[in-house]
């Protein structure tokens, strides 16, 4: 168990070019598989996700990141873990809330508050709401900002 640990951190650190924030992106990974939750690097995916099983609450998440498109920076790799997390920590959603603007706020809201405990992030927290106001905003026109049914 721990040997594939340390091979997921390796491949994130290599494929996030965030080698600045090692220590923080490794205790993030390190919270993710302790809190029942998987994650993994997807190198021809274009898009990331937490995938949560809707019926069977025992599945445990499992957080796809998606490497075929790369951000402008390495720290938008670790804002989209984080809010990848931040689905995971806002618990199961109904059918009616998985693909919604209120479940993504949420997301980013666990997201933000999963922040404050990486010094050496929280230093970037205006780039960390910039991406985060700049997706919800692709959310809206996505998806319009209704409650939902």
């Amino acid at each position: 168990m721990r040997d594939k640990r340390s091979q997921t951190k390796r491949e994130f650190l290599a494929r996030t070019g965030a080698s600045a924030y090692e220590e923080s992106l490794n205790t993030i990974i390190d919270r993710i598989l302790d809190d029942n939750c998987e994650i993994a690097c997807y190198p021809l995916k274009k898009s990331s996700y937490c995938r949560q099983d809707l019926v069977d609450h025992s599945i445990p998440d499992h957080i796809v990141i998606g490497f075929a498109c790369p951000p402008k920076e390495p720290l938008h790799w670790i804002w989209t873990i984080l809010h990848e997390f931040g689905h995971h920590l806002s618990g199961k959603p109904t059918r009616d809330e998985a693909v919604s603007v209120p479940r993504e706020r949420l997301a980013w809201a666990k997201a933000e508050e999963e922040l404050q405990r990486y010094p050496d992030l929280l230093a970037h927290q205006a780039d960390f709401h910039a991406l985060r106001d700049f997706l919800i905003t692709d959310y809206i026109e996505k998806l319009g900002d209704k409650e939902p049914s």
